[in-house]
């Protein structure tokens, strides 16, 4: 018998993953909700100029529903019989940064 482990990571809401990356990066986000309407408007706009232009689009409609919707994980199995351990989030994001600078990708 195999055993099955989803681990997802941290159970942040999208508007918390946006503010500790900023944080980190030491930029500004402008955290003014938009409506979803407008949001959704967007998306499929987005889209279908996409295939016009050959652009990828920076919003889709597959990717406003992951951002728009709390999806939770719980990984209290792979803990207790994997050992697994989740490294905090500044600390992967510090790591995250500190790869990239050194790749020369971000000063």
């Amino acid at each position: 018998t195999h055993n099955h482990y989803i681990l997802g990571g941290h159970n942040l809401r999208f508007e918390a993953l946006i503010s500790q990356v900023a944080k980190t990066f030491g930029v500004q986000v402008d955290h003014k909700q938009k409506p979803q309407w407008l949001l959704k408007l967007v998306a499929r706009s987005q889209s279908l100029m996409s295939y016009i232009t050959d652009y990828a689009p920076d919003l889709t409609p597959e990717s406003l529903q992951l951002i728009s919707y709390r999806y939770a994980t719980e990984d209290s199995k792979a803990k207790a019989e994997l050992g697994y351990n989740l490294t905090p989030l500044d600390e992967t994001l510090a790591d995250i940064k500190k790869d990239i600078q050194d790749r020369g990708i971000l000063q």
